[in-house]
């Protein structure tokens, strides 16, 4: 608290009353509540006079193992005797009676104060999610806080002759080992890093969007044992990535783009909705400058197309934009607010890759400001294939709004839809394999397991407490829409997997795992997402991402991936040529080539 006075970092300071806590106990006069509100009169006492200190906890989370105790008169009891204790040590600062998982008004009964602890990772279902809660909670005329949130980044990890007791490392780098991850843990450390940093800075910029959040408090500032959400690491040393990415959301002023997904096609027109939160004075002749790039410099802004965002129709004029860059122009932007500022298209890139969308702010007073979204352009090139489907309508739109020609044609490649494999299924696979095919297997979960033509373990990516699930790709190029040997970030955030293949015929991976999923704690587990297996004279083509309804809607991330997983299947199985040649000394030189490409 000290050198948090001196360095002007607020503190929410917590009080000594959190789980693990006999709720039978609870009561405003009984051993508990009295041992409680002695605590916490002693450390209110204790630290009322350091002016870091903006507001306190009552109590953390209490009743979480055992929810329906909130319900009891007891706690409505206890609740209101530790608020009590609070403010009679000290009436200053405001009171966060329980700091709670989800707003939840009814049960608060002293405070006016709400709070969420939002935990979730890098997907446009969690984003969705919380942007929902943010409109429900922020316009209830009662202050509500974000005030716990987080998503984890490892820390580099190198070696140490004596590492302290509390040092987690070897636990990482021994899960690690068995993940199939082609690339040192120095490397994926650092790109988790990159994933932490644009996880949390687009979740702040989610509560940034709505004046009546009144703040967010990330989980953590440093890791601890065990929980490696920090900005620092245990060792107190930053995680640079995700540092500069915390710094850039929270800029007094930030322009913010709310985009649906982080993938785009290639040429294809992007559409956004334009934001700025501007948390210091009001600003004059604002222009915000979007751009894909810094390779270009900027044109002169009379050349640029000026949008009067307020009135733009994303419908009647998308034909118009077949520009790179946007220019939106306003007049002023209020103080100490968050301001819609309409829609803006722009034409992505043609060629396929990382693309950076930078926005750019500039304002008559000098302020001049830059956000960044790493952007993933596709080429989702069509199937050109016959296929055969087991499963439903949508899996056959999306097999053709790829390209592939659904049907019973010779030859043609098997693929089971999501969540389709029974037995009858299941034998229609075994049939395809001993006959040399190839076979699609689209995403099932665990109770598909026994209709396997091999046997397998599907195993809950989505777990109770614990360590982000990352998924990163091998050396294996099947599945060129994704980057190989990389931690994937935005990639595939609309349609990440609920289940991976966790071990195939008795092995941990298929012959050819493409994208794998690696949890480091607790217990490291790690299974595959995308990869190749051969059964028999056959081979299987594993994908547990869920692509269908993403790709029958045309999204882009999923539309690339299904179309490059058909693909692979689709490939000819190669052969191997033999060539004799006869040399000028009587020797012969045998060689030998694929006859086609391979496909495993």
């Amino acid at each position: 608290l000290d050198a948090c006075d001196r360095l002007g970092v607020f503190v929410h300071c917590d009080l000594p009353v959190a789980e693990p806590v006999n709720h039978e106990e609870m009561g405003a006069d009984t051993v508990l509540g009295r041992r409680c509100v002695a605590a916490i009169t002693e450390q209110v006492r204790r630290d009322r006079n350091h002016p870091s200190i903006i507001l306190w906890s009552a109590m953390n989370e209490l009743c979480d193992g055992n929810r329906d105790a909130r319900n009891w008169p007891e706690y409505e009891e206890f609740a209101r005797a530790l608020v009590a204790a609070v403010e009679d040590a000290d009436g200053t600062r405001p009171v966060i009676e329980n700091d709670w998982i989800e707003p939840d008004p009814d049960r608060i009964f002293v405070s006016p104060i709400m709070t969420a602890h939002w935990y979730g990772q890098l997907h446009a279902r969690y984003f969705d999610k919380i942007e929902a809660a943010s409109q429900k909670w922020s316009g209830t005329g009662r202050p509500f806080y974000v005030s716990e949130f987080g998503d984890w980044g490892l820390p580099q990890m190198p070696h140490l002759e004596d590492p302290p007791f509390w040092d987690t490392r070897a636990i990482y780098r021994e899960g690690l080992a068995l993940s199939r991850w082609p690339a040192g843990v120095g490397r994926f450390a650092t790109e988790t890093e990159r994933y932490q940093g644009l996880s949390d800075r687009l979740q702040i910029e989610v509560w940034r969007r709505f004046d009546d959040i009144g703040g967010y408090c990330l989980t953590e500032l440093t890791d601890v044992p065990h929980e490696l959400n920090g900005l620092l690491d245990l060792h107190r040393r930053p995680k640079p990535l995700a540092v500069t990415e915390v710094a850039r959301a929270n800029q007094p002023v930030l322009p913010m783009l709310r985009l649906d997904s982080l993938v785009v096609r290639a040429g294809e027109l992007l559409t956004a909705e334009l934001h700025v939160s501007n948390d210091g004075p009001a600003l004059a002749e604002v222009c915000i400058e979007i751009r894909f790039g810094d390779t270009a410099p900027p044109a002169p802004l009379n050349e640029l197309l000026a949008i009067d965002a307020s009135q733009l129709d994303p419908a009647s004029v998308a034909d118009r934009f077949r520009e790179s860059h946007v220019d939106v122009r306003t007049t002023h932007l209020r103080a100490h607010a968050a301001t819609p500022l309409g829609a803006v298209i722009l034409e992505a890139p043609p060629v396929p890759g990382s693309h950076d969308l930078v926005v750019r702010l500039r304002a008559a007073d000098g302020t001049e400001v830059e956000n960044r979204y790493p952007m993933h352009v596709v080429d989702v090139r069509e199937v050109d294939g016959d296929v055969r489907v087991i499963g439903g309508d949508t899996d056959a739109a999306a097999l053709r709004a790829v390209g592939a020609r659904v049907g019973d044609a010779p030859g043609a490649v098997l693929v089971v839809g999501e969540e389709a494999l029974d037995a009858e299924a299941g034998r229609a696979v075994a049939d395809a394999l001993v006959a040399g095919q190839a076979v699609v297997m689209l995403a099932q979960s665990e109770d598909a397991a026994p209709w396997f033509p091999v046997p397998v373990e599907l195993a809950q990516v989505a777990t109770a407490w614990g360590s982000t699930v990352f998924r990163f790709t091998t050396d294996h190029g099947a599945i060129p829409s994704l980057p190989r040997r990389n931690v994937l970030v935005a990639e595939d955030s609309t349609i990440q997997a609920t289940t991976v293949v966790s071990s195939v015929a008795g092995a941990a991976f298929p012959d050819s795992p493409v994208v794998v999923a690696f949890k480091p704690v607790p217990a490291a587990m790690a299974g595959t997402i995308i990869g190749s297996h051969a059964v028999g004279a056959g081979r299987l083509v594993l994908c547990q991402y869920r692509l269908a309804d993403g790709a029958a809607a045309g999204d882009a991330a999923a539309s690339a991936i299904l179309a490059d997983v058909v693909r692979w299947a689709v490939r000819p199985r190669p052969t191997l040529d033999r060539h004799d040649t006869r040399k000028g000394d009587g020797r012969t030189v045998r060689s030998y080539s694929w006859a086609a490409e391979a496909a495993r």
